[in-house]
């Protein structure tokens, strides 16, 4: 959510969104969707944006360890982190945790 409301600061767009989808998928995963129309995120970034101390943000505005201790945290519960972005167009995390 902090990474989204991050994106769309950095946007000059006039109407900034971020919609929050929550759902019980049909493998009985509980997923939550964050989705922003910010400026998205390049392909070469997305191959690193899970690992530690990665940041795209200036010096002293992120540590590059939000997504890299969710993922940990999906990881050890069984969970699954997607990411799907479009450049120019947003991005979308979604974050799917296993009922049992």
């Amino acid at each position: 959510m902090s990474n989204a409301v991050d994106a769309l600061l950095a946007c000059k767009q006039d109407k900034r969104t971020i919609q929050i989808n929550t759902e019980l998928d049909s493998k009985g995963f509980a997923c939550v969707a964050i989705q922003d129309n910010g400026m998205g995120i390049p392909e070469a970034v997305q191959d690193r944006i899970f690992d530690p101390f990665f940041t795209t943000k200036p010096v002293r505005q992120g540590t590059g360890l939000g997504l890299a201790i969710a993922y940990q945290i999906l990881e050890e519960h069984r969970g699954l982190i997607d990411l799907k972005s479009d450049v120019g167009k947003g991005t979308t995390f979604t974050l799917c945790v296993s009922k049992s």
